[in-house]
């Protein structure tokens, strides 16, 4: 008989094993741009590969109907299916705020500098307007969607000290600030995080990058579909001037 529990125990360990290799590779890689670049791209395709394909991972920049912007993110996740408007253009990405479901940094370390930057680059985010509009169904329709709270999190190859969540630490997290608050954040040799409430749940196990995976997409299940983008929002903006003009019909 199959003993399930280390069954279960030895798909988890083989799977973190898969995972560490996919990530450490960047380490090979040794200018600093090149090594940024592959960063953010390992852990792009980390998502891709381990994310439901309901979600769409990308570097981006985020825009909202008013015309404002977020600074450019290294890692969107957002909705793959009603993302309407995501445009390319000069190689960037640009995603409606609507669409957004989380954003990471990646950063060499996470040190309390990065924790400073990643929190600025979520306001940048979070401060963008988001509509939500009535949703078609064929029973009527559906009362728009509250907006949830956009995940916002740093990634890291490694800590800038032993002891990586101390008070300090805590205290960086911003975690009583709406527009700063980091929500999550995994350094490859040092563990994992995620914010409860005005609590901070940690693993340092060794199989805390899996836990990373898993407890992430608990957190995208809680929010469910994004809204419905209320299209008008955007097409109000002054760029789609309009003019109205009587229609005449000739019967004759």
């Amino acid at each position: 008989m199959i003993d399930k529990d280390s069954q279960l125990a030895n798909l988890f360990k083989n799977q973190q094993q898969k995972m560490k290799i996919d990530l450490e590779t960047s380490s090979c890689m040794f200018h600093p741009v090149d090594n940024g670049d592959h960063s953010e791209n390992a852990w792009i395709q980390f998502f891709e590969k381990y994310l439901p394909k309901r979600y769409k991972v990308a570097k981006a920049t985020v825009i909202d109907s008013e015309g404002s912007s977020s600074d450019q993110l290294d890692i969107v996740i957002f909705d793959q299916q009603y993302s309407y408007l995501v445009f390319q253009s000069d190689g960037i990405t640009y995603v409606p705020a609507e669409s957004v479901y989380a954003a990471f940094e990646v950063k060499p370390e996470i040190s309390n500098k990065y924790i400073d930057y990643a929190a600025n680059k979520a306001r940048s985010l979070r401060a963008l307007k988001r509509t939500s509009t009535n949703i078609p169904t064929a029973n009527g329709l559906l009362e728009p969607k509250s907006l949830h709270e956009i995940i916002f999190g740093i990634l890291a190859n490694r800590s800038s000290k032993s002891n990586l969540f101390d008070k300090i630490f805590f205290e960086k997290l911003c975690i009583n600030e709406r527009a700063g608050k980091l929500n999550c954040g995994c350094c490859l040799d040092g563990g994992c995080f995620f914010i409860e409430e005005s609590q901070i749940k940690i693993s340092q196990n060794e199989n805390f990058l899996i836990y990373f995976m898993i407890r992430f997409i608990q957190e995208l299940q809680k929010i469910g579909t994004v809204p419905a983008i209320d299209l008008n929002a955007y097409l109000s903006n002054p760029i789609f001037s309009t003019e109205t003009a009587p229609l005449t019909i000739n019967n004759s």
